[in-house]
């Protein structure tokens, strides 16, 4: 049926559901090589759960290698503080108060250029190139995996199966993140 199919036929129920069911998993498992391989063998969603929350273990274990340019700590800080900001302008009192707003750029900045972290601007999209009217003190953050940022939420993955619209969950920031990392 996907070969043949065209832009405004309709899609039949079974295949609809089917399909959702395929990406409320995708969202709960992400695309981190070890999940979506512990996923295809069928070991289940508390095994995939213990996989990501151990990749996430090992990023924030890695960030002492920045140390040179960055404060690890707060490396840290900001990885666990920004699946809470998905979908918002970054406003970097958001992050941590207790640091510089300058401490919070490097060490977002040292996020993005390790492809952790990337950073959408905004445009005023009055022309092309967009970038060319892009706002530098205006952009949000998306992360790296969408399943990761479940498992940092401590989102239930069984839960993910049975709600019917991404846009429920967390306000639709997981529909965002969804597309942003695309």
């Amino acid at each position: 049926y996907i070969e043949n199919y065209k832009i405004g036929n309709q899609i039949p129920d079974s295949y609809h559901k089917k399909l959702t069911g395929l990406l409320h998993s995708y969202v709960a498992v992400g695309g981190m090589p070890e999940a979506v391989k512990a996923y295809a063998g069928k070991q289940g969603m508390l095994e995939i759960e213990r996989i990501k929350s151990s990749i996430i273990d090992t990023f924030k274990l890695d960030f002492h290698k920045y140390k040179k340019n960055t404060n690890p700590i707060l490396l840290s800080i900001i990885f666990d503080k920004l699946p809470t900001q998905i979908g918002k302008k970054i406003k970097y009192t958001n992050i941590d108060r207790s640091y510089k707003s300058n401490e919070i750029s490097r060490a977002l900045n040292q996020l993005h250029l390790a492809r952790i972290v990337s950073k959408v601007y905004n445009s005023s999209c009055n022309g092309i190139p967009l970038a060319a009217e892009k706002k530098e003190n205006f952009y949000k953050c998306f992360l790296l995996d969408i399943g990761l940022i479940h498992t940092q939420l401590k989102l239930n993955p069984f839960e993910m199966r049975e709600t019917t619209e991404l846009n429920y969950i967390n306000n639709g920031v997981l529909s965002e993140q969804l597309i942003a990392q695309q």
